[in-house]
């Protein structure tokens, strides 16, 4: 047999070739088959040499032997070293066999597995490799029970179970499927299985088996006191593992209730508060359970309503997960000033206190932004869970990941998106000593090449940044505000812009395909963190619902069209239409047969779908719940080659008012809108009930505006479709000359009157006496005939009292609904400070709306809002620089004179 000091001389491999063999027993486990697989595969990456699996050592050549021993259910102990001229990876368990194989190519030959996927891996090229002198490793895992549970669509999810097995996961809360018994994990089965919803037969038969609930038993949950309700969840869960196809029995079972807070109100569960009632419920099942199945180990989970330790003890269980949904995912656990988390320890503390059970941590970081998903740069808290976890002792630290959306481009993927917490997450808990500045440098090297520097420097700017983020994150956040949130210094923005782009030119340089995708699915996700900071700040597709009387109809001309685009070309066809009354919001779909639109308002979630030729409804609240007891009576059919969808605002947690914004999105079959299922377009509620009428905006050549016109108008647009008008904005003669004939509403913003040829004064003219509306602010100065081209209509400028600024005011607001129908600017006009120039008609029939005192005379107020009627349409003067949304104002004083012309 070889010597050690030999096996020490000999290299494992050199210029392509090795003596070494590997040996896996005909007997092994599959795990440690697998390990060799590992192995073999890996060194023939790094090294060209060909390593062949034997069944047994021959004493000709040195021997990689793989072996393990021991208690499955013991402390994980991971070893690799020499002995007796062998190399030996081992452990006390055959999942520790697998483990020494990963730690072994890991730390001695720098393999990485950074992320499913080929751009994941490392395998770095040498010519030979020989044992050093100090050579040898042995280990305990820092955290016992380690790894994901699996959420969403499960996108590429076998990719990602190899992913984790290769960082050294050990548990999958899904069981273990065939195929995946080679991954060594424990097969834990985790579902809300404690419940009872479908049973119809036995909510017929023994209703004292469900919770009671308003003074009726209802299947939304089970009766934590009813015996006979042990047994029959005994045999649900029974007749689940029966038709889950997992490879063998689960190591594991976790029990706990239906994802609801609605818990049993009959006398025995209330006298007992909802923690103690489900927990000795709890106890009561897993005694049935084990007399079931004996070689199954238990688990359950501090959750939802029954966080609070109970009174009664916890028995025959392995492992107690406190779910930590309520804490914050900004701060990290110590911080004294975070409430949330605060108490979260405290009620994390009173559990580790009663040592009847061992307690785990059952995490949602992953969790924390939900709509609208961004890369979460929360590495300092990600290092602080895993170190509070090995500190408080806790045997469990597994997040929620998801795996979805299951379409789309790979960087929408959640497990994208955040897989580099997500290594951090498997690296810490594997050992946590494990530093940031350590994670940072081998990731970065590994992934990016030469521009490690660049983006190591960024992941670091943006970890600061989430942990200065104000308020508190604890479940589905929405990231445009994080987004918004994380960018809102402007130093930070341009520092992150100037380091992706220098990282990109590095790798460029370069040449490696490898790095220079890397490095672009940076940029990508960067990009969308800009992207969400710009739909929040207002730059986001957005459309405007008009308020239509009960019996008007849903026509073309009444509402802006909805474009959805197509799956397949982008290139859609299928049109929505919508209007809101003071009872409902319709929309019209044209060209389709089945539909979906989804609302959020206030943090849930609302969805309305015709599908199979029914309407049907459900609703997720904003912890992410979808409610069982929400059967909203809503409308939906065919109609004209179309559908029609009547939904009534009495099913929103409030009704809208005019100028508000509401999150929404459409789908019908393939095409939808937005594409992405992650980003939300915005309609506006207005009060107008035409959401696309034209006006013309004049603003002239104006020295003093040189600085400011681009953000200026680009305001007036922005303000001008949020209040239903489709603005055209003409900055000189010709151009006004052009529009003028497109539209019967003008807002003329100059001085005065020779910015206009005769004959468009005329047009103008004539288009504002057939019904049309012009507004014009006050000046020094206005020609009021000139712009109209009538010598009969004439205004004078006033100037107010000399007031200080924080005393002009309106002193006089006319009675009536004008300021507040159909848009409520009550305030602003009241409130808001009056102009420095007002400007009267000098003409009889004048209505005058809001003014202030005369400079001449106090006791005389003079406007600085007024309207005269003009044919059928309608002249405003406004005062200049009046504080109230001009758009606003003409819809309120059209109505208004519309009112009083009847």
């Amino acid at each position: 047999m070889l010597s050690v000091m030999l096996a020490a001389v000999l290299p494992l491999f050199e210029n392509g070739s090795t003596a070494w063999k590997v040996v896996v027993p005909p007997n092994a486990q599959p795990c440690v088959r697998f390990a060799a697989e590992e192995f073999t595969n890996a060194l023939g990456r790094v090294s060209g040499a060909h390593f062949e699996i034997v069944p047994a050592a021959d004493g000709s050549s040195p021997s990689v032997i793989i072996a393990s021993e021991g208690d499955v259910w013991g402390d994980e102990i991971v070893e690799y070293r020499l002995k007796d001229g062998n190399l030996l990876l081992t452990g006390n368990q055959p999942r520790a066999a697998l483990h020494a194989t990963y730690a072994f190519l890991q730390r001695e030959l720098g393999v990485r597995w950074l992320w499913p996927g080929a751009d994941g891996e490392v395998f770095p090229k040498r010519t030979s490799w020989s044992f050093p002198k100090d050579f040898g490793y042995r280990h305990v895992p820092s955290i016992r029970f380690r790894g994901f549970h699996h959420c969403g669509a499960w996108r590429d999810r076998d990719a990602f179970n190899l992913w984790q097995t290769r960082n050294f996961s050990v548990i999958h809360r899904h069981g273990v499927r065939k195929g995946e018994e080679k991954y060594g994990q424990y097969s834990m089965v985790s579902t809300h299985n404690a419940n009872l919803s479908k049973e119809e037969k036995l909510f017929a038969e023994s209703p004292e088996c469900f919770a009671m609930i308003d003074g009726k038993r209802s299947r939304l949950n089970i009766c934590f006191s009813s015996d006979l309700a042990v047994q029959r969840v005994a045999d649900r869960i029974d007749r689940d593992l029966a038709c889950r196809g997992f490879a063998r029995p689960p190591d594991i079972l976790s029990i706990f209730p239906i994802d609801n807070m609605d818990y049993c109100q009959c006398e025995a569960c209330r006298g007992q508060g909802v923690s103690t009632a489900w927990f000795s419920f709890y106890n009561k099942l897993v005694v049935e359970l084990k007399r079931r199945h004996p070689d199954i180990r238990f688990a359950t989970i501090a959750y939802q309503g029954y966080l609070d330790p109970p009174a009664c003890r916890i028995e025959n269980t392995e492992f107690v997960e406190y779910a930590s949904h309520p804490r914050c995912h900004i701060h990290l656990w110590g911080d004294p000033k975070c409430a949330a988390n605060v108490r979260e320890m405290k009620r994390m503390n009173d559990w580790r206190a009663r040592g009847d059970a061992a307690i785990g941590h059952y995490a949602y970081e992953y969790d924390a932004v939900n709509r609208h998903a961004i890369f979460l740069p929360f590495f300092s808290m990600i290092a602080d869970v895993i170190d509070t976890a090995v500190s408080q002792k806790l045997v469990t630290v597994i997040p929620e990941v998801g795996l979805g959306p299951a379409k789309g481009p790979e960087e929408r993927v959640n497990s994208v998106q955040n897989r580099l917490t997500e290594l951090l997450y498997a690296w810490k808990s594997w050992d946590a000593s494990l530093t940031l500045e350590a994670f940072f440098d081998d990731v970065t090297k590994n992934a990016y090449g030469p521009a490690a520097a660049p983006l190591k420097e960024y992941f670091k700017l943006m970890d600061d940044a989430w942990g200065r983020l104000p308020g508190k994150i604890s479940l589905f956040a929405d990231g445009f505000n994080v987004s918004a949130n994380l960018l809102a210094d402007e130093k930070i923005r341009t520092r992150t812009a100037e380091l992706i782009a220098k990282a990109e030119k590095l790798v460029r340089a370069s040449g490696d395909e490898r790095e220079i995708r890397n490095v672009l699915r940076e940029k990508a996700l960067y990009g969308q963190i800009v992207e969400n900071r710009s739909f929040k700040l207002g730059n986001v597709q957005t459309f405007n619902l008009p308020h239509l009387g009960k019996g008007d109809r849903l026509t073309a001309d009444r509402a802006s069209g909805v474009l959805l685009k197509s799956a397949a070309d982008r290139d859609g066809s299928v049109r929505v239409r919508g209007c809101w009354t003071d009872e409902e919001i319709a929309f019209k779909w044209q060209g389709t047969e089945e539909a979906e639109v989804a609302f959020a308002v206030d943090g849930a979630q609302y969805f309305f779908a015709f599908k199979g030729g029914a309407p049907s409804a459900r609703m997720i609240s904003d912890v992410g719940i979808e409610s069982q007891t929400w059967k909203p009576d809503w409308q939906a059919g065919a109609a004209g080659g179309g559908l029609v969808f009547r939904i009534p605002l009495s099913l929103f947690p409030r009704r809208p008012s005019a100028g508000e914004a509401w999150d929404v999105r459409f789908a019908a079959g393939a095409e939808a809108l937005p594409f992405a299922a992650d980003v939300t377009m915005k309609f506006t509620f207005i009060a107008a009930s035409a959401a696309d009428r034209p006006l013309v905006y004049y603003i002239g050549d104006r020295p003093a505006l040189k600085f400011k016109r681009d953000r200026l108008l680009a305001g007036i647009r922005s303000e001008g479709e949020g209040c239903g008008w489709r603005v055209t904005i003409c900055t000189n003669k010709a151009q006004l000359a052009a529009a003028v004939t497109a539209a019967d509403a003008y807002w003329l913003d100059v001085p005065d009157a020779k910015c206009l040829d005769p004959e468009t004064s005329a047009v103008i003219r004539d288009r504002v006496k057939a019904g049309g509306t012009i507004l014009l602010g006050g000046w020094t100065e206005m020609p009021l005939g000139r712009f109209l081209a009538d010598p009969e209509l004439k205004c004078r400028p006033v100037a107010p009292k000399s007031f200080t600024l924080g005393a002009r005011k309106a002193k006089f607001v006319l009675d009536g609904d004008w300021c507040r129908k159909p848009w409520n600017v009550e305030r602003e006009v009241r409130k808001g400070y009056a102009p420095c120039y007002l400007m009267a008609f000098d003409m009889p029939g004048a209505v005058e709306y809001a003014g202030m005192p005369s400079a001449k005379d106090e006791t005389k107020i003079v406007p600085f809002i007024s309207a005269l009627r003009y044919g059928k349409g309608l002249i405003i003067l406004l005062g200049e620089d009046t504080r109230v949304s001009h758009f606003k104002i003409i819809d309120n004083l059209r109505a208004d004179m519309n009112l009083r012309g009847r």
